[in-house]
C-alpha cells in the first residue's frame, strides 16, 4: 500500500489536525475490534502503525505486526499470568514491563506513549539502556507534555490518563479513549485552524504593507530627479 509510517508522518510533520484525529479514531476502532475478539497488541508503536494513502479518497491506518499479540483467554483472567517481557520499551506499560497479565488497559498506555510523541515531538521516558526505561516506566512519574509544547489542558490529562502507573486509572477501553479523544481534539483541530487563519491574515497583511512600501519607494525614487530638472531650468 502507498504510504507511510505514523513514525514517519510524527518525524515529518506532515499530519494535519483533521486527519490526525480521524486517524486516531481509527487506531481506537481498530485496537477495540481485536480487543472484541480477544487480541491485545503488544508492541504498538508508531512504526507499527501504517497510514495508507490510496489515489483517491481519504487515507486510513493499518495496524501491523500482531505476531506478539497476546489472546486473551476469558477464562483465566482472574490467574496471575507471567512470562518473558515482550515489546519495545519505549512504549510497554509498568505491567508488561514486569512480566504481568496485560489487556485492554495495556495498548492503552502505549497509544498514551505516541500521543505523547505526537503532540509533544518527544517520548516521556528515554534512556541508554534497557533497564533505565522499565524503571522509568514503573517507577517514575512523565514531564507534564506542556512542559514540551503548549496544548489544551484536557489533551493532557488524557494523555497523562492513559500513562497512568495504575492500570484502573487509565481510560478502561480504546473505545473510551476515542470518546475523550473525539471531544478533546475537535477542540484542538479547531484552535489549530484559527491560529492558521489568523498566521494567513497577518502574511496577507504583511504582503499588503510590502507592496504599498514599495509603490511609495518607487514614487520616491523618481521625485528628485523631476526636481533636479526643475532646478536646471531655472
Amino acid at each position: 500500500l502507498d504510504g507511510e509510517s505514523m513514525a514517519e508522518a510524527i518525524d515529518q510533520q506532515t499530519l494535519q489536525p483533521d486527519e490526525l484525529r480521524r486517524l486516531l479514531g481509527q487506531i481506537c476502532g481498530a485496537l477495540e475490534a481485536s480487543h472484541r475478539v480477544g487480541l491485545v497488541h503488544r508492541d504498538l508503536k508508531p512504526e507499527n502503525i501504517w497510514i495508507a494513502r490510496p489515489p483517491h479518497g481519504e487515507s486510513y491506518v493499518k495496524l501491523l505486526d500482531f505476531g506478539i499479540a497476546k489472546l486473551l483467554d476469558p477464562t483465566r483472567t482472574n490467574l496471575t499470568q507471567t512470562g518473558a517481557v515482550l515489546g519495545t520499551p519505549l512504549f510497554m506499560a509498568p505491567e508488561q514491563c514486569l512480566g504481568r497479565s496485560v489487556d485492554a488497559r495495556t495498548y492503552v498506555y502505549a497509544l498514551g506513549v505516541i500521543l505523547y510523541r505526537i503532540f509533544t515531538g518527544r517520548y516521556p521516558f528515554t534512556g541508554t539502556v534497557i533497564t533505565e526505561l522499565v524503571y522509568q516506566h514503573v517507577t517514575e512519574a512523565p514531564p507534564p507534555p506542556s512542559r514540551h509544547r503548549e496544548m489544551p489542558p484536557d489533551l493532557e490529562r488524557i494523555i497523562l490518563d492513559c500513562l497512568a502507573k495504575d492500570p484502573a486509572a487509565r481510560p478502561q477501553s480504546a473505545r473510551v479513549l476515542c470518546e475523550r479523544l473525539e471531544v478533546a481534539l475537535a477542540t484542538w483541530s479547531e484552535a489549530s485552524a484559527g491560529a492558521r487563519c489568523e498566521h494567513h491574515r497577518g502574511n496577507h497583511h504583511r504582503e499588503h504593507e510590502l507592496e504599498q512600501q514599495h509603490a511609495e519607494a518607487t514614487h520616491l525614487a523618481h521625485e528628485p530627479a523631476r526636481g533636479v530638472v526643475g532646478i536646471w531650468h531655472q
